[in-house]
């Protein structure tokens, strides 16, 4: 059954050669004409023949799919820092147009079909973008480190690029031909940038000497096994010589070539190239802002280091908020914490793929009517990972907002969301301070507080916010295992009292308000992996000035627990941390969404065995599921709570939020 489909693509002028194939064999294509073959030999014999006079009718297709493997070995074998050859090649995909300046005047290589510019070309593109670059990876594996703002990354290629194509079209209208063009952009491109950035020369340098005998090397083998291709090649080009069995054009381009793209790469993703390995030390490794933290061992960490965490309350035990319940297994899990500093960490983290500013609070009118509001905006920036080892950010942020407004004495609640992007302009979060905004709705610092405006044509809020006490770390100085690997894991922080004042609008009413507010921030890269099928998340205010965060961090297939850590927060500010031994958790009911179809657990009694503390948590409104289909296109429960129960010998009351995902949808691998 593959004769005659492989006959056919031998003998058919799609790629416009001018082989005659077969010819040794007429006699056997003459008798497979008027039968198919009865041996399984014979057949894999006609096959070879066919595979083979294909390959030596396309040496340009071949050798590029070849170079290609060589690329990316090389890459594999190298990584992280092999990641740079392959972002080299990425970039210089846009070039292949160029090959068409070419055509019929310094070469003409067979394609497929006879297309004038083809996938052979785009595959030569990436070939030579990224084979530029393996001498520097080679050289400085141990010292290179790039950038991590993919929106700067993508300006800074706009421009380069845009200027090396604007100069080489000039050229061309100049009286040039296009191989002097070419060789003019490449030397003038690589001297400004080194005026620019005269710090990038040892990429500069390394292309210079390493891809001319590179690019020979691998070129002369290609010769020896596909002699045709020579012949494609004008050995009698601009400079009318021959220098060992290459035009004297293909060397001069080669140096010219390997002076700038070098120089266009490193300048695009702000790459450097520290002069002691220690220098590293911190850096960010990653292509386009895929941040990836440098590890440190627990056994590098002092022992009076992993004995400390967060200030403890007087009487109390202070574990790290793990799963464990082991300060040292944040240590272990080889991500230092984030050096968190006030107000800079209220803004965004761009060098981190997720991260979300949460609001929730429960206010009260002056006549006691009850209502409760989230505000939460999620920004994100989705990446296309290819292997372990390269992994490309979009070029800008996405941002989604929510916004749900719980009328608790009619049991209702009004949900909004709106969407937005950083590169539209139509959202955005200000790293340093913060100032978050998406399609019209923000929360910006303002004086000592926070404002939140948010406003839709059925529901809204404008509420001025003031903290009351100081941010809390969550987790092990803030940093929160979410899985037994830190490639689960975010930076968290909690502002757990916040004095909240303004309005909430509810169809054309205006309702003056008053009441407490929760801030939960986190940002991360990978913050949930796959293995994670969802989380509860509890904030509780006691009205004893205590204020008590639970995390319950489910695994997907089991009924265990991923993880599982708090923070118990004093009237005076005072933090403790509580691991997964610390309390329990028990449901004593459940919900079933009529839209979702999702089964939630709803009521729980909460203890903490080691204060004498039970609270039985209740929600105020069991229908209060938010189905978010544009963005995330997820389902999760969260709503007001109220709490009573008992702390050591006396009676305590108190309101909250709680939060319920992945039981309509696993949400692992999506953050």
């Amino acid at each position: 059954m593959w004769v005659l489909p492989l006959r056919y693509l031998a003998e058919h002028p799609i790629c416009g050669c001018g082989v005659a194939p077969f010819e040794r064999k007429n006699s056997r294509w003459a008798c497979l004409a008027g039968r198919a073959p009865r041996l399984l030999g014979e057949e894999r014999d006609v096959m070879a023949d066919a595979f083979l006079t294909f390959v030596g009718a396309h040496p340009y297709l071949f050798t590029n799919i070849l170079s290609l493997l060589i690329c990316l070995g090389v890459a594999f074998g190298l990584r992280p820092q092999g990641k740079l050859i392959l972002i080299g090649g990425l970039l210089s995909l846009p070039c292949f147009y160029l090959l068409a300046f070419f055509e019929d005047k310094y070469w003409n290589p067979v394609r497929i079909w006879n297309w004038a510019v083809g996938i052979e070309d785009i595959l030569c593109s990436f070939d030579v973008g990224a084979l530029v670059l393996i001498p520097a990876a080679v050289l400085f594996r141990n010292s290179i480190s790039w950038g991590n703002r993919s929106d700067r990354a993508v300006k800074r290629f706009l421009a380069a690029g845009g200027a090396a194509s604007a100069l080489f079209l000039l050229l061309i209208l100049s009286g040039l031909g296009p191989m002097g063009a070419l060789i003019g952009t490449d030397l003038l491109m690589a001297f400004g940038l080194l005026l620019f950035r005269f710090r990038l020369w040892p990429l500069c340098l390394s292309g210079i000497l390493g891809f001319p005998v590179l690019y020979y090397l691998i070129v002369r083998v290609y010769f020896l096994y596909w002699p045709g291709f020579i012949v494609q090649w004008n050995p009698e080009g601009p400079w009318g010589k021959v220098l060992l069995g290459l035009p004297m054009g293909e060397i001069a381009w080669a140096m010219a070539f390997g002076s700038f793209w070098p120089l266009f790469v490193g300048y695009v993703l702000d790459v450097r190239i520290a002069r002691r390995e220690q220098d590293l030390e911190g850096a960010v490794d990653g292509a386009f802002g895929v941040a990836r933290r440098k590890e440190a061992r627990a056994e590098e960490v002092e022992p009076d280091e992993r004995r400390r965490g967060l200030p403890a309350l007087p009487g109390s035990r202070n574990t790290w908020a793990g799963s464990s319940g082991s300060e040292a297994g944040a240590i272990a899990s080889g991500v230092k914490p984030w050096p968190f500093s006030f107000p800079r960490d209220h803004g965004s983290h761009p060098a981190f793929t997720t991260e979300w500013w949460y609001l929730s609070g429960n206010v009260a009118t002056c006549t006691g009517v009850e209502w409760g509001y989230h505000f939460v905006v999620f920004r994100h920036r989705p990446a296309l990972r290819m292997g372990r080892f390269l992994a490309l950010k979009a070029p800008a942020d996405g941002f989604a907002s929510h916004l749900v407004i719980t009328r608790c004495e009619h049991k209702a609640f009004r949900f909004s969301e709106r969407h937005g992007s950083h590169f539209m302009g139509t959202a955005g979060a200000q790293a340093g301070g913060l100032d978050v905004r998406v399609q019209g709705w923000s929360l910006r610092a303002e004086g000592e507080g926070m404002r939140l405006l948010a406003r839709e044509p059925l529901c809204g809020v404008d509420l001025d916010l003031r903290p009351q006490k100081a941010p809390v770390l969550n987790g092990h100085r803030g940093f929160s295992l979410k899985a037994s690997s830190p490639e689960g894991a975010s930076h968290h922080y909690s502002v757990t009292s916040i004095d909240t004042r303004g309005t909430i609008a509810w169809g054309d009413q205006i309702h003056e308000v008053r009441g407490k507010s929760w801030l939960d921030r986190e940002f991360g890269s990978r913050i949930f992996p796959s293995i994670v099928e969802g989380w509860d998340w509890f904030s509780l205010r006691l009205d004893n000035g205590f204020e008590l965060m639970i995390v319950r961090v489910r695994s997907r297939g089991t009924d265990s627990l991923a993880a599982a850590y708090g923070t118990l927060i004093g009237p005076d500010g005072a933090s403790e941390c509580l691991g997964g031994e610390d309390f329990r958790t028990r449901s004593m009911g459940s919900w079933k969404s009529p839209a979702s179809g999702a089964r939630y657990p709803m009521g729980w009694r909460i203890s903490l065995p080691t204060r004498r503390t039970e609270f039985e948590v209740q929600p105020i409104v069991e229908d209060h599921e938010i189905n978010s289909a544009p963005f995330w296109r997820i389902a999760y429960w969260e709503g007001p709570v109220r709490v009573s129960g008992t702390m050591g010998d006396k009676t305590v009351a108190g309101r909250g939020y709680v939060e319920l995902t992945g039981y309509a949808q696993p949400i692992g691998g999506r953050f």
